[in-house]
């Protein structure tokens, strides 16, 4: 799914992805999988200089994908999991007794980073299974003003 919403005059990007299941143990899936994850990415790269959050259930975790370690490399995106404290915490349990893993995440690009003004896990959601996720935006940092100036044109060099 991809989502834009807008805000003043710029707008926010949103593109959230239900990963294949089991991609992190069954090669088949997994194949597939990283496919989707790169088909994403590359939908994310045409948008060009916007703010970008990408995430969902991944179900995957970031050491398993080859495509989502690359997304995280410096310059690229961020994963707001680190904004929060301490290490990530897992985010799916499939039942009671389960010690979970983190598949479920939330991702932004440089420029969505920016307006990120805290990043947390929903402990206290009554929902089965999946650990939400929740950040707060600051989107009066959306739109900037500033001076912008023109490129002069080259001097001509054949005078005289």
């Amino acid at each position: 799914m991809h989502a834009v919403i807008p805000v003043g005059k710029q707008t926010v990007r949103v593109v959230v992805v239900y990963g294949h299941p089991n991609s992190a143990t069954d090669i088949h899936q997994r194949v597939n999988h990283e496919a989707l994850l790169a088909t994403a990415m590359t939908l994310m790269a045409q948008l060009g200089r916007v703010p970008v959050f990408f995430g969902g259930d991944l179900n995957t975790t970031v050491e398993a994908s080859g495509v989502l370690t690359s997304a995280l490399q410096p310059g690229n995106f961020l994963d707001l999991a680190a904004l929060q404290e301490g290490v990530a915490a897992p985010t799916c349990f499939p039942r009671n007794t389960s010690v979970g893993t983190r598949i479920d995440h939330l991702f932004a690009n440089g420029l969505a980073s920016s307006l990120v003004t805290q990043s947390r896990q929903m402990t206290e959601s009554a929902l089965p299974t999946h650990v939400p996720l929740q950040c707060e935006l600051n989107l009066n940092l959306v739109s900037q003003q500033g001076v912008r100036f023109r490129t002069p044109r080259p001097l001509p060099l054949e005078w005289g």
